[in-house]
């Protein structure tokens, strides 16, 4: 699990047309796990057909076992339906398997979503895979799970990074490998592309021998990013075609001679594509971001999001829409302490409005904030809401961007 003290950026948000700089909170803010049912964790949202919603998360459900939980949101983020268990296929039993790290996608044009989440064994030999399990928007199983991001034994590990939906219905599965005894499966950043009918459609895609990075569908391409090096640390962006060919030569996003934490990514219906991460800068992290054309070539230069002077940032995982032109970035400040905080961010990179805080529950941690878009200019956030009880929930905000005037 992650632990609760880390603070980040998460979300990316695509939104639609002309905005003003201010985003206002629409609607109370709403709890999404059961009250008082222990440690809720990891959340991750996404928007798709008819501006619906998904959120998933994990549960300890003993000391030993984790399962992944969900929601379906209506586009305005009221509860659609009942709490659905995504890893029920997946027996979950003290010193069986543990269910963590969940992603989830909404299919643009579907009537379906699907979920990743790393299924990781206690018992030895482990055998850790990314797991992939598709629904109908009623939360109703399609099929069973898939092991997208193969298996390993024990001397292996396994980062599942990233899941997203392209128009046509496909969906890119991505994980990190930094470590692995089977010679023919190396370290790397790896994608696995699926068919609408969950069938593959590629075998696992070796992207990059780098192991720490992400990937994201972005115009009928997928878009990549990644660091190698130690000092410096370079930071690049590659476009790849779906069967996993690179399309010209990698971009250099950042050079760097500080440490960078973990890379997160969005992309609009343009193909633009937004990088974002953290960066180390004395004793402190900032976040910065860059924005890419679809061709691939760089649209802005590297720029700072968030405009805290004293408190620590370290990037943890984002979710994106991709209903519109614009962005907005999310993330939670632990020494504030806590607090859930996101900004507006155009296709141009400019970001006319300061930070809002969005966390409307103020109890004594909020981290770990997950963000997704909606029609007409809105998003939803999503995060782990921390009491003094030592359990955590799921909770979340609904935000509209009004038009400029």
């Amino acid at each position: 699990m992650r632990a609760k003290f880390l603070a980040g950026v998460v979300g990316i948000l695509v939104g639609a047309g002309s905005v003003s700089a201010q985003l206002i909170p629409s609607g109370p803010g709403f709890r999404l796990s059961a009250p008082g049912t222990g440690k809720h964790s990891a959340p991750s949202i996404s928007a798709g057909f008819q501006g619906r919603k998904v959120v998933v998360w994990a549960h300890q459900e003993s000391e030993t076992c984790s399962a992944i939980l969900g929601q379906r949101l209506e586009a305005d983020a009221r509860l659609l339906g009942f709490p659905f268990r995504a890893s029920a296929a997946i027996d979950c039993v003290p010193g069986g398997s543990s269910t963590i790290e969940p992603r989830v996608a909404v299919a643009p044009n579907a009537n379906l979503f699907s979920v990743t989440w790393k299924l990781d064994p206690l018992q030895f030999p482990a055998a850790i895979t990314a797991t992939l399990q598709r629904f109908d928007l009623f939360g109703g199983f399609l099929g069973t799970p898939i092991a997208a991001g193969g298996v390993l034994d024990e001397v292996g590990t396994l980062v599942n990074r990233a899941l997203s939906f392209q128009q046509n219905g496909r969906s890119l599965v991505v994980w990190e490998l930094p470590t692995s005894s089977l010679p023919e499966r190396p370290p790397g950043l790896y994608g696995r592309v699926y068919n609408a009918n969950g069938t593959p459609a590629t075998d696992a895609l070796l992207l990059r021998r780098e192991n720490s990075g992400s990937a994201i569908w972005a115009g009928g391409a997928l878009s990549v990013s990644w660091m190698e090096g130690n000092n410096p640390i370079r930071l690049n962006f590659q476009r790849f075609t779906p069967a996993g060919a690179p399309q010209g030569n990698p971009q250099q996003v950042a050079t760097l001679t500080v440490p960078l934490h973990r890379i997160e990514m969005a992309a609009n219906t343009a193909g633009e594509t937004l990088i974002v991460w953290s960066v180390q800068a004395g004793t402190r992290w900032t976040v910065q971001g860059r924005i890419y054309r679809a061709n691939g070539t760089p649209k802005t230069n590297a720029f700072r999001i968030d405009t805290d002077s004293s408190n620590s940032l370290v990037l943890t995982d984002p979710a994106a829409a991709s209903d519109g032109r614009n962005f907005a970035v999310a993330w939670d400040n632990h020494g504030d302490p806590g607090s859930v905080f996101v900004r507006f961010v155009d296709a141009n990179g400019a970001m006319p409005g300061a930070p809002v805080q969005v966390d409307p529950f103020n109890r004594s941690v909020q981290v770990a904030p997950a963000v997704a878009g909606g029609p007409a200019g809105s998003f939803t956030v999503v995060w782990e809401d921390h009491g003094g009880d030592g359990g955590s929930d799921i909770v979340g905000q609904h935000f509209i961007v009004p038009a400029a005037p």
